[in-house]
């Protein structure tokens, strides 16, 4: 039907402008987690982003627990513009896509929801997000808020898995931690 396809045509074209200037969108969403695959496909097509070649597009993420301010950091550290607020307001997995225009390949900034949650359905949840971030990024980047903790095991424990099981992907992600508002900077602290 003609008023359907333009619709999506104008959908299409706005995401396309969205995305083309670096403003978040969302590429997982839900409960079970979901995607519309063919629908971003076809925007970042639109855009030149690279198809098939893995190197030729660079992918960070970030994970962590709820109110670990992983929004703050991907905003600091890329210029991003992921919504921040007190409580927790990333729902799923929301993307940034930058195209420099100095020649280097674009970079893909990937927004997490928190993990560890009082309210999410636990580690099924918590490790389909881990999962996804490890599969594609070449970097994850996993924040948390204080001294090393169980909390903190657990999610290592969740890349862990992840990582396991990454023997077929064409990545193998660098892990950097983030161990903000320590008050005890004592090696002691980080001993077991």
């Amino acid at each position: 039907d003609v008023f359907s396809s333009d619709l999506v045509f104008r959908a299409q074209s706005t995401w396309q402008s969205m995305v083309a200037e670096a403003q978040p969108f969302q590429v997982l969403q839900g409960r079970p987690l979901q995607m519309a695959g063919t629908f971003l496909r076809s925007i970042l097509q639109a855009i030149g982003a690279p198809r098939q070649d893995p190197h030729g597009i660079s992918v960070v993420s970030v994970m962590g627990p709820q109110s670990s301010a992983k929004s703050t950091l991907m905003n600091f550290l890329f210029g991003c513009r992921f919504a921040v607020c007190a409580g927790r307001c990333t729902r799923g997995l929301y993307a940034t896509y930058f195209q420099p225009s100095d020649g280097r390949p674009p970079l893909l900034v990937l927004d997490s929801e928190g993990l560890l949650s009082l309210g999410s359905e636990g580690s099924v949840f918590d490790g389909q997000i881990a999962l996804m971030c490890m599969t594609c990024s070449h970097l994850v980047i996993i924040n948390h808020k204080g001294e090393l903790s169980r909390q903190l095991q657990d999610i290592i424990e969740v890349c862990l898995f992840a990582m396991r099981h990454l023997r077929l992907a064409r990545l193998q992600p660098r892990l950097a931690f983030v161990l903000r508002d320590q008050h005890d900077r004592s090696p002691a602290v980080h001993e077991d």
